[in-house]
């Protein structure tokens, strides 16, 4: 989906629950269904571009000492889990870098009114 619609339906997701206590998949299949309507392809746009100047990098590392543990127990039943053609790890450790939305966004005037506007849109039952 992208780093801003999984923003967006986060955010449309976070009023659901607060409506009705929890949230699904039935709030992304709402939006899909007007999501071309040519008013809220504009409000997307809009909160799109709100979001373009609040972007960050993160990056998760598979050798940070936290997760070092997890690794070595999982190598230690590699012959449980697979042939030994695979070698001597099951995993080989990488390390990722990813864009994601900052919360940051939220601070920039008629953002927050405007995901009501499309939540309400959406008519949760």
């Amino acid at each position: 989906m992208g780093i801003f619609l999984t923003e967006l339906m986060r955010f449309l997701n976070e009023l659901e629950t607060k409506r009705a206590g929890k949230s699904g998949y039935h709030i992304f299949d709402a939006f899909n269904k007007i999501a071309n309507n040519a008013d809220i392809a504009a409000i997307c746009e809009f909160v799109f571009k709100a979001m373009q100047k609040a972007t960050g990098e993160a990056t998760l590392d598979d050798s940070a000492a936290p997760l070092r543990p997890i690794f070595s127990q999982l190598n230690e039943y590699r012959d449980i889990l697979v042939t030994p053609q695979y070698g001597a790890n099951v995993f080989e450790r990488r390390a990722r870098t990813f864009e994601y939305v900052r919360p940051d966004y939220l601070l920039q005037p008629e953002i927050v009114s405007t995901f009501h506007r499309i939540y309400a849109r959406l008519n949760p039952s």
